[in-house]
Formats: C-alpha cells, structure tokens, sequence
C-alpha cells in the first residue's frame, strides 16, 4: 500500500468508511468539493483547471500507451 492509499484510508475512516463498490470515495469527494465551494470559492475557481487535469490525466495516458503498444 502506498502512501497515497494509506491517505485515502485514513480520510474514508474518518467520513465513516463509506458504502460499498468505492461509493465512500465519491461521497468524500462530492463533499469536498462542497467545503471548498462553500469555505473558499476563490481558490476552488482558481484551482479548477488543474483538478480537472488530474482527473483525466491518469485515463489519457492508459488511452496513448493503448494506441501505441504493439
């Protein structure tokens, strides 16, 4: 496990673990991006475009490596 994981672990323990089938991860994201919009709307806009990379960063390059493998 990394550290990564391990961070991850901690945070779906403390918003109570979360349902079944990964739905406790989306719940804590759809509630973070709750806090921030509401505690700090101003970084959340500043810091969209860079979230929204690393979403889709991950996907993108899995979709490259499938285009170029023999």
């Amino acid at each position: 496990m990394d550290r990564d994981d391990e961070r991850l672990g901690r945070a779906l323990a403390a918003f109570g673990g979360g349902g079944g089938g990964g739905g406790g991860v989306w719940e804590l994201v759809d509630a973070a991006l709750a806090c921030a919009a509401r505690d700090r709307p101003d970084e959340l806009r500043a810091r969209r475009d860079g979230i929204v990379e690393r979403l889709y960063a991950r996907r993108r390059l899995q979709q490259l490596s499938r285009r170029t493998s023999c």
